[in-house]
């Protein structure tokens, strides 16, 4: 036989045949434990905070963690194109800067470096993205990091590029500064800009 209850959560009467029923419903039951475990959190935040700080100090939490985080950038490499990009993008930065820059200087250079404005001036994406590479239009290794001016010009927006894998090992490290060359319309503008925006 039914008999009248009054739910532990919103108060409100209703009737089960059920012993030991508290809850109404299936969503009153979730919203108590929601409610529970906040009031929990904030009787115990400095001791849940220091159980977490020195479980995640464990070899063990510091395994998983490192294992999570390699299997979710594995995955997300695949299937997000504009993760993809920015990867390789960091990583094409922080070889270069490396090949000629110590710690303190490499650190000083990406804060010249409009890391958004390239990934801006790369779009649209083309779908063949695992055959191109990134490319610098004018080489980096032709010029001297450890001068301002040309970490803004070589890093600049307008001297990256999409660029066939096989063309660019054939390519190498040419420079063609002649008249009416596109490394030198590249340059030049690039100047132009730098100019204009007052960055040099």
């Amino acid at each position: 036989m039914d008999k009248s209850i009054i739910c532990s959560f919103c108060r409100n009467e209703f009737k089960s045949n059920r012993k030991n029923v508290k809850y109404c419903s299936e969503l009153c039951k979730i919203k108590r434990r929601i409610k529970y475990q906040k009031e929990y959190y904030l009787k115990n935040k400095i001791i849940i905070k220091e159980k977490k700080k020195r479980y995640l100090n464990t070899p063990e939490a510091k395994i998983k963690r490192k294992d999570y985080i390699k299997k979710y950038i594995k995955k997300r490499y695949k299937e997000d194109i504009l993760f993809q990009i920015k990867m390789r993008l960091r990583s094409n930065i922080n070889a270069h800067l490396k090949s000629q820059l110590n710690k303190k200087e490499i650190k000083e250079a990406k804060k010249l470096i409009n890391f958004e404005g390239i990934i801006e001036h790369l779009k649209p994406f083309p779908k063949n993205i695992k055959n191109l590479d990134i490319e610098h239009i004018l080489p980096i290794s032709k010029f001297n990091l450890k001068d301002k001016k040309n970490i803004l010009i070589l890093f600049h927006p307008f001297n990256h590029w999409f660029l066939n894998s096989k063309e660019n090992q054939s390519k190498g490290t040419f420079l063609d500064f002649l008249d009416n060359s596109p490394q030198k319309g590249i340059y030049d503008e690039i100047i132009y800009h730098l100019k204009k925006n007052r960055k040099i």
